[in-house]
């Protein structure tokens, strides 16, 4: 329901407020859409909208269409992920293809911009708008000389990666090596540039090469997924997560958090911990009393009594059953070959159907005595499945049956 009363002919954030297509917001709202209705054109449509919002900088304006000039430089490093999630999961180039030279444009100008010192990049301007998430010192307007921030890095390796990927399926395998080693690069540089070895976890910012600030879990959950956190310290940082000692991520980083422990595996207490999270941040929208998903845990109450009570970048839960607790992921574009890995959380039963290109893919599972899944699945005889198990969740019986 909230999905859709954001939905107009493209998406947009809010029915209330801006009624404004963002990239972070639209970027959720898009993987959310594909598990319920498989609706890839009309994200393209939305996608669509971001090569005429592109600056002579390389940034994207905050909004499309728009004619404001304020930028959030982050938002812009999104839209190529988008593309290759499109790609991802309706198996279709047309998006790439209709924005092939404005996404090289973005690519290649958000390289340029690179500290010689730390390796890093940092945005055009430092005058632009800092923002990573609804949380303290992650909402900035301008940030200092000298001032570096892990989150933009690290939302540069996940751009540079995506369009890589995008440039191998457009045949172009020789360019896409170029942005694979600019994004190990980045990798390294970001592992030492922002660990902070008496912490133990990593800085959200510097200055002059000394952290600055407080700590976020929103940090240390892209260090991990993205693979920057040599395997030495990762059991430390896990632990520190776990503790919840950190600055608490917000609704709109959600996904990483199912990302990062419901597709890599981190053992049972990392699936838990996510599952917690879950509950935490949605008990208060779910419990009956609201019709659809807040912009952040506060509703109404935030922004000085602006806080929006229907906003889509928050429509976790629906993301959460398909992926998660049906454990239905597309490992080849077009869902061609699928992960089929269910968890049970607090259920003994689950079923659902996930639309793909070629049909729809059925999933059920229930759960006997001894905590076995028993597991039947349906899907078009053109893909490709591949069920495999949790620890925490093992398949006890598979049935499966092509049409």
């Amino acid at each position: 329901r909230t999905l859709e009363l954001c939905m107009h002919e493209h998406y947009e954030d809010c029915p209330w407020r801006e009624q404004a297509l963002y990239t972070y917001d639209s970027r959720n709202q898009m993987l959310y859409g594909y598990y319920i209705w498989g609706n890839t054109d009309f994200a393209a449509a939305s996608l669509n909208l971001w090569a005429n919002a592109l600056l002579p900088d390389g940034h994207l304006r905050l909004c499309a269409p728009t004619r404001m000039d304020t930028v959030i430089p982050m938002y812009s490093l999104i839209w190529p992920i988008q593309v290759y999630e499109h790609y991802l999961y309706s198996g279709s180039l047309d998006v790439m293809q209709q924005n092939h030279l404005a996404l090289k444009t973005l690519v290649d100008k958000a390289l340029a911009h690179q500290d010689e010192g730390s390796g890093l990049y940092r945005p055009a301007s430092r005058h632009y708008w800092h923002f990573y998430e609804w949380a303290p010192e992650l909402s900035q307007q301008g940030a200092q000389e000298g001032e570096l921030h892990a989150l933009y890095n690290l939302y540069m390796i996940e751009m540079l990666e995506a369009y890589a990927k995008l440039l191998v399926a457009m045949q172009q395998k020789e360019q896409s090596e170029h942005y694979v080693k600019r994004a190990a690069l980045l990798r390294d540089a970001v592992e030492k540039h922002f660990y902070d070895e008496q912490r133990r976890c990593y800085a959200s910012r510097t200055l002059h090469g000394k952290p600055l600030g407080i700590y976020h879990e929103h940090t240390q959950l892209l260090m991990l997924y993205l693979d920057c956190v040599p395997q030495d310290k990762q059991a430390a940082l896990l632990e520190l997560l776990y503790k919840q000692e950190l600055e608490a991520l917000t609704l709109s980083v959600m996904p990483y958090l199912f990302m990062l422990f419901m597709q890599k595996d981190f053992g049972a207490q990392g699936r838990q911990f996510a599952f917690q999270k879950l509950q935490e941040s949605y008990f208060h929208m779910l419990d009956g009393e609201s019709s659809s998903l807040w912009e952040t845990v506060k509703g109404a109450d935030d922004f000085l009594y602006a806080g929006s009570l229907c906003h889509g970048w928050s429509s976790l839960p629906a993301y959460y059953c398909a992926a998660g607790m049906l454990g239905v992921i597309p490992l080849e574009p077009g869902f061609k070959r699928f992960l089929v890995r269910p968890w049970h959380g607090n259920e003994n039963y689950a079923s659902g159907e996930i639309p793909s290109p070629a049909g729809n893919i059925s999933v059920s599972w229930k759960r006997d005595q001894q905590g076995g899944l028993h597991l039947s699945l349906r899907h078009p005889k053109e893909l490709i499945a591949q069920p495999q198990a949790w620890e925490d969740a093992p398949l006890a019986s598979i049935k499966i049956e092509k049409y």
